[in-house]
This record gives structure tokens, C-alpha cells and sequence, in this order.
């Protein structure tokens, strides 16, 4: 067995009950859950503090899932060197797009139940001199990568839209770069929806908006079970009132839905989209 340890760019989030384990990989998005026993197992396996000869065949399959997932890793393994050529080999691909996530801020006024950055703190905040930096690495890019023809900016959180000041401060600046680069510029954005008002979506289309995706995880009465507001208020009708709005003054082209279902909510995805058609 090769020797693993846990990946730099995984962390875990524990359950309430401190019993089970969230364990996400922010280089690849991957998410998987696990007792606190059986990572105490794995991490033993890893250690090499268990006889490889008396690991269960059911740990070795979650090693095995885990190492796949890109949560466990090679211990000698460069990830930096690794992450830097993937992120070189994927920012100017065949529609040579030069693909920018902004993190405004960790903040969310949202308490959803199955929120896997709960463990995070929501203290971290993009600041000006953070955004000029990325400005200056951007121009830097651009100059060094003669190939790209396209910046495109995502915006990301938390919830993006608690950090407004830093989105109205860095995109003209994103924009000016594109318009001096002669290159299209194009603006997503991942939202609650909540804070897209009719202000923020008329400064956001100055900047090309293209893609807004949005979560709903059923009728009101489901979605308002799951995605409440840390005051426990409920959220899906702002959040419907902010989409019809943003079409109804041609501020929106798009929505793209993201929906979480499992077990509780599964039965009524096919009511919320007879209410959405």
C-alpha cells in the first residue's frame, strides 16, 4: 500500500453531535461524510500505526474512495507543483478563457442545514489591498498568456452579495483590463438570491452578467425548512420576488437552478417545477 496522508486542500466539519464527519476537498469540489470511528481508522491505517495485514476490507474500500476523490494523496506528492500545472493546463483551454473565482467574503446570513462551511470562519472579508493584488496578477496573466481572448470573472462565497463594496471596487477594474486587452469580459455569479436586488442586478449587467445561479431546494414550504435565514425567517419568497423582478426588467437572461435533494425533499422537486414552469 502506498503511503497516503490527507490532501492540503481538504478540511473537515464536524456534525453537532461531534459523531460524524464532513470531509470536502476544495481543489475538486468533492464531498463525502464518515463517522469520527472510521476516519480515527483511516487516519490510523495512514499513520502506519495499524499492521496493513488486519485492516478491514471495508476501511481499505474507504481508503480506496478516498484516494479517488483526491481526499487522501501520495504522501510525497508535490500538490502546489500539481495544482500550478492544472491550473496553467486549465485557464486557457481550446475557448482560451481565463476563468477568475473571486471569494468576496465567507460571510452568509443564510443557516442552512446541510451547509458544509458552517466550520469556517465567516470573519474573512476580500479586501482592497487583497483585490488590488489580484488586479495586479490578472494584468500580469494576461501579459504573459498572449492566447486567452476572455476573462471571466465568477463571483463566490459565502455569499458574494454581503461583500457589495469589493464587487463595485474590483470589477471596473477586471473590466478595464479586458477593454485594454481587447478581449471579451464576462461576468457569473453563485448566489442565495436573497441580496439580488433590482440595484445590484443593474450594476451587475454594466459588467456583461451572464450566468446567475441560484439554490431552491423545493416548494416554499420544503425550501423554507432547509434554507432559513439565521434569523429563522424563511427565504424562498425574496428569492422568487428577486427572479421574476430581474426578468421582468430584462436584468436577467439566465437562472441556473442548483437543487439539493435527498431523502426529505427528493418527493417534491417535481412541485417546484411545476411552480416554476
Amino acid at each position: 500500500m502506498i503511503k497516503l496522508r490527507w490532501s492540503q486542500f481538504v478540511f473537515f466539519v464536524k456534525s453537532k453531535s461531534q459523531k460524524r464527519i464532513i470531509i470536502h476537498n476544495t481543489l475538486n469540489d468533492s464531498t463525502v461524510g464518515m463517522t469520527k470511528q472510521i476516519k480515527d481508522i483511516v487516519e490510523s491505517v495512514i499513520d502506519e500505526k495499524t499492521d496493513k495485514d488486519t485492516v478491514p476490507v471495508y476501511i481499505k474500500v474507504y481508503i480506496k474512495k478516498l484516494t479517488q476523490l483526491g481526499i487522501l494523496v501520495p504522501f510525497e506528492l508535490d500538490e502546489k507543483e500539481n495544482y500550478l500545472k492544472m491550473f496553467h493546463d486549465t485557464q486557457c483551454e481550446e475557448e482560451k478563457t481565463f476563468l477568475i473565482f473571486l471569494v468576496t467574503t465567507r460571510s452568509c446570513q443564510f443557516n442552512c442545514s446541510y451547509c458544509f462551511e458552517r466550520g469556517i470562519s465567516q470573519k474573512e472579508q476580500l479586501s482592497t489591498e487583497t483585490a488590488d493584488k489580484i488586479v495586479l496578477w490578472c494584468q500580469n496573466y494576461l501579459k504573459k498568456h498572449q492566447i486567452c481572448n476572455k476573462l471571466e470573472v465568477v463571483l463566490y462565497g459565502g455569499e458574494p452579495l454581503l461583500n457589495k463594496k469589493i464587487i463595485k471596487y474590483i470589477l471596473p477594474k477586471l473590466y478595464d483590463i479586458a477593454g485594454k486587452k481587447n478581449i471579451l469580459f464576462s461576468l457569473d455569479i453563485i448566489t442565495n438570491g436573497e441580496l439580488l436586488d433590482l440595484e445590484t442586478l443593474s450594476f451587475l449587467r454594466q459588467y456583461n452578467l451572464n450566468m446567475v445561479k441560484i439554490t431552491l431546494d423545493g416548494p416554499k414550504k420544503i425550501h423554507d425548512k432547509r434554507r432559513i435565514r439565521k434569523d429563522g425567517k424563511g427565504t424562498f419568497d425574496k428569492i422568487i420576488q428577486n427572479i421574476l423582478m430581474g426578468f421582468r426588467h430584462n436584468l436577467l437572461q439566465k437562472v441556473h437552478l442548483h437543487i439539493n435533494f435527498d431523502r426529505q425533499n427528493v418527493h417534491s422537486i417535481p412541485k417546484l417545477f411545476d411552480l416554476l414552469v
